[in-house]
C-alpha cells in the first residue's frame, strides 16, 4: 500500500512537472499571465520576469517534496532521476531574467533623452474624422517608469542613467495617468450623449467649462508644474461631477 502511494505521489509530481515545462516552452506572450499582466498595468519585461519567477518557486518546491518522498538520495533513483531532468529542464528555461533586464537597460538607453519639461502638456489628435485630447505624454514614459519601479522592488540591478531618466518622469506620471483618465472619461461621455439631445442640453454648461478650461490651459508646458497640479486637480473634479450627471 505504502509503495504505491509513493508511485502514485511520484507519477504527480512528473506529471505537474511535464505540464510546467510544456508552459514555460510555449513562452509568456503565449500564456494568459501576459493578458492578465496588461489588464493589471504590469509592463512586458516586469510581467515576464514574474512569470519566470513563478517557476523557478515551484522547481523548488517540487526538488523539496521529491527529497520527502522519496529520500536524500531521491536524485540517484529511476523515478528521480527522471524528476531531477525536467526541474533543470525548467529552471534552465527560467533563469534568463539577468538577460531579459540586461535586454531592458540597453533598450531603455537607446530612448530619446526624455527631457519634456519643455513640452506642451496637451494635445490633440484627428483619429478616424474625430479629434481627441490628449496628454503630450509618451506612453513608453509611462512603461519606463512602471518596469524601473516594478524592476527595482524585485531586487535587479538597473542601470543609473534608466533610473535617473525614470526618476525625471516620475513627477509628471501621476498628473499624466489623472488627466489621459479624465479626458478618456470627459470623450466617452460625450459619446454617450451625442444622440440624446434632452440631456446634452441639461449638461451644456458642464461641457462648456470643461473645454474653456482645457483651451485656456492648452498652451502649458511641463515646466509649469504647480499650475498642471491645480488643472488636474479642477479638471478631475469638473469631468467627474460631469460623468456622474450623464
Amino acid at each position: 500500500g505504502i509503495q504505491e502511494y509513493q508511485t502514485t505521489l511520484v507519477n504527480e509530481i512528473i506529471k505537474n512537472l511535464s505540464d510546467l515545462l510544456d508552459t514555460l516552452l510555449e513562452g509568456y506572450q503565449s500564456n494568459s499571465a501576459s493578458q492578465m499582466s496588461k489588464i493589471k498595468g504590469i509592463p512586458e519585461v516586469s510581467g515576464k520576469l514574474i512569470w519566470l519567477k513563478q517557476f523557478e518557486r515551484k522547481a523548488k518546491a517540487y526538488k523539496k517534496k521529491a527529497a520527502i518522498i522519496l529520500g536524500e538520495n531521491w536524485e540517484n533513483v529511476n523515478d528521480g532521476k527522471k524528476i531531477k531532468e525536467l526541474i533543470e529542464s525548467i529552471e534552465k528555461n527560467s533563469t534568463a531574467t539577468s538577460r531579459l533586464v540586461e535586454d531592458f537597460n540597453k533598450e531603455a538607453l537607446t530612448m530619446d533623452s526624455n527631457d519634456i519639461s519643455n513640452e506642451r502638456l496637451l494635445d490633440i489628435t484627428k483619429k478616424q474624422n474625430k479629434y481627441e485630447i490628449k496628454v503630450n505624454f509618451d506612453e513608453k514614459l509611462i512603461d519606463l517608469f512602471k518596469e524601473v519601479r516594478l524592476l527595482s522592488g524585485k531586487g535587479q540591478t538597473l542601470n543609473g542613467i534608466v533610473i535617473n531618466r525614470s526618476i525625471e518622469n516620475k513627477v509628471n506620471y501621476p498628473y499624466a495617468i489623472a488627466l489621459q483618465e479624465s479626458f478618456r472619461a470627459f470623450q466617452n461621455s460625450c459619446f454617450k450623449i451625442k444622440n440624446e439631445p434632452r440631456i446634452d442640453k441639461l449638461v451644456a454648461k458642464q461641457k462648456k467649462d470643461i473645454l474653456t478650461l482645457i483651451q485656456e490651459k492648452y498652451n502649458f508646458n511641463w515646466q509649469n508644474r504647480p499650475k498642471i497640479q491645480e488643472f488636474t486637480s479642477v479638471i478631475c473634479e469638473k469631468v467627474a461631477v460631469f460623468e456622474e450627471t450623464v
